[in-house]
């Protein structure tokens, strides 16, 4: 049995739609020995659903990067994360954060400050550690 443990490093905002409150964005993520990125492009709308699917979506990414090289099938793989709670939590608080940085771009009424609210928003990086 193979055990390998998952620790979120941190997520990023890359770019955002505000009219359809969609994000492209960045999971960096260590399974120990090495990093791995998640690129996503998603509707930012229930975070505590989103939190999950990227959890899933880190699982599929680390057992398919853990494959084993020979055709011996009988390994098993399993993937832990690291308080796995704490990450979820804090997965969801990014993408609450991420929803607020797009309604507070939507909600400008003035043309001063607004691609300065915009650059500020697509600089966004949160720690996931």
């Amino acid at each position: 049995m193979i055990i390998v443990t998952v620790k979120p490093v941190k997520a990023e905002l890359i770019d955002f739609s505000v009219k359809d409150e969609s994000a492209e964005m960045n999971i960096w993520f260590s399974d120990g020995n090495h990093e791995h990125k998640l690129a996503l492009n998603r509707r930012v709308g229930n975070s505590e659903e989103l939190a999950e699917q990227m959890i899933m979506e880190m699982r599929k990414l680390v057992k398919s990067s853990h494959k084993p090289d020979s055709e011996d099938y009988g390994e098993i793989l399993v993937v832990n994360f690291e308080n796995e709670d704490d990450s979820v939590k804090k997965m969801q608080r990014f993408f609450e954060r991420v929803k607020d940085k797009i309604k507070e771009v939507k909600q400008m009424r003035s043309a001063m400050g607004y691609l300065d609210t915009v650059n500020r928003a697509k600089k966004f990086e949160f720690e996931l550690q």
